[in-house]
């Protein structure tokens, strides 16, 4: 959230990650690290990315947290959902469209990329030549029915069976709420 916010919106991001990190640490990721420093974990910027209005966001919401059944909610968070939340694992936390994510200010709302079928082949070398991606089943909500649970990618000598989210991670992409076209 850009720091020129509105206090109040500050103050509600400033605990919804103070709530974030504290269902981190009860819920880690190993025996190891709690939280990590990347976009899976929501980034913080360190010290030196902090300002006088962050800061003082921080300090007049210490020590709150959102709480579910008595414990730290799951509040995690991001740019953009392209206009629709998705189910998470929480019961608090369920799909539903969201009016407010197509703003015009919005650059997350709605991209565009390009993946050759060599990259992806790269990635999945056992398949050959990529002949077809095949979405086997999608969350159901929103454009295209949804976001891709589950896929499959055919190949000249074989094919992989992926979830969305294993797709994405591996190529880059910023959501599993996409679809396919061949360019021309």
């Amino acid at each position: 959230m850009p720091a020129s916010w509105h206090q109040a919106a500050l103050r509600a991001q400033a605990i919804a990650a103070r709530t974030y990190a504290a269902y981190k640490i009860a819920h880690p990721l190993s025996s190891r690290a709690a939280i990590c420093d990347t976009t899976s974990c929501q980034v913080y910027g360190g010290a030196t990315a902090e300002t006088s209005s962050t800061d003082r966001a921080v300090a007049k919401t210490a020590h709150q947290v959102r709480l579910y059944d008595q414990k730290p909610a799951f509040t995690e968070f991001g740019s953009s959902n392209g206009g629709w939340l998705a189910k998470s694992s929480q019961p608090y936390l369920v799909a539903k469209q969201d009016p407010y994510d197509g703003w015009s200010g919005n650059p997350n709302h709605t991209w565009r990329t390009t993946i050759s079928d060599a990259a992806i082949e790269r990635h999945w070398p056992g398949i050959g030549n990529l002949r077809r991606i095949a979405v086997t089943q999608r969350d159901g909500n929103g454009q295209w029915n949804g976001r891709i649970e589950s896929m499959r990618l055919v190949g000249s000598t074989g094919t992989k069976a992926l979830t969305g989210d294993g797709f994405r991670g591996a190529l880059g992409l910023r959501s599993t709420w996409i679809t396919f076209s061949v360019a021309s």
